[in-house]
């Protein structure tokens, strides 16, 4: 089998994993929360909602509906949409929460042409991959870590200016210990150990209590 034809087998199966009926709870913009059966896929900005298997389908997107929660694999997620402010023309792109604290880590299924090479040309490629989100706290506003509104310039330097509050984060980025690949195990990092507070503050108060006693 060609590397082709495996790779339309996958993109089929994921999106067929998502586009069967499950159970979520829906929450809408004024308030409203209904429980009902969903259906979308990884790579749509809509959801088709059924009270049960027997009623009338509706298609509810980011206009009335604010998140869903669902569940995948056994485990509880949540699905939001969100403001992308990260290019000239603004979105409402429906994403899955990955990581919640004082920086919110958010993903989404996209997709990456690949030009043809060589002299005689051909067909390029299509695939799909993994595009991330941060917003601070839970805003509604998110931006794509790869675009220069979040990250300017290399990682190594960039990551390191933005996660400054939290120094030994911003250590372990300048010394490529962690790398814009590792952006979970970053964001999950910073919220465990600096999300509350800056470590400036935290350093402050120790200092204030020590002067104290």
């Amino acid at each position: 089998m060609s590397k082709k034809i495996i790779f339309i087998l996958a993109i089929f199966i994921c999106i067929a994993s998502f586009g069967q009926n499950q159970k979520a709870t829906l929450y809408f913009r004024d308030g409203t929360i209904i429980e009902g059966l969903i259906k979308f896929t990884l790579f749509e900005d809509q959801i088709k909602f059924r009270k049960n298997k027997k009623s009338e389908k509706i298609i509810y997107d980011y206009k009335v509906l604010k998140k869903f929660e669902t569940t995948e694999e056994g485990e509880s997620v949540e699905y939001h949409y969100k403001i992308n402010k990260s290019s000239r023309y603004i979105t409402y792109p429906l994403v899955k929460l990955v990581e919640k604290g004082k920086k919110s880590l958010y993903s989404k299924q996209g997709w990456v042409y690949s030009a043809p090479m060589g002299p005689s040309g051909g067909v390029g490629q299509s695939y799909p991959v993994t595009i991330h989100y941060i917003s601070d706290n839970e805003s509604d506003f998110i931006y794509n870590i790869s675009s220069k509104k979040v990250f300017r310039g290399k990682f190594k330097k960039a990551g390191a200016e933005y996660f400054k509050d939290c120094q030994s984060l911003s250590e372990k980025i300048s010394s490529k210990e962690l790398k814009y690949t590792d952006i979970v195990e970053i964001i999950k990092y910073y919220n465990e150990n600096c999300g509350n507070k800056s470590e400036v503050e935290e350093n402050s108060e120790s200092t204030n209590t020590e002067i104290k006693n």
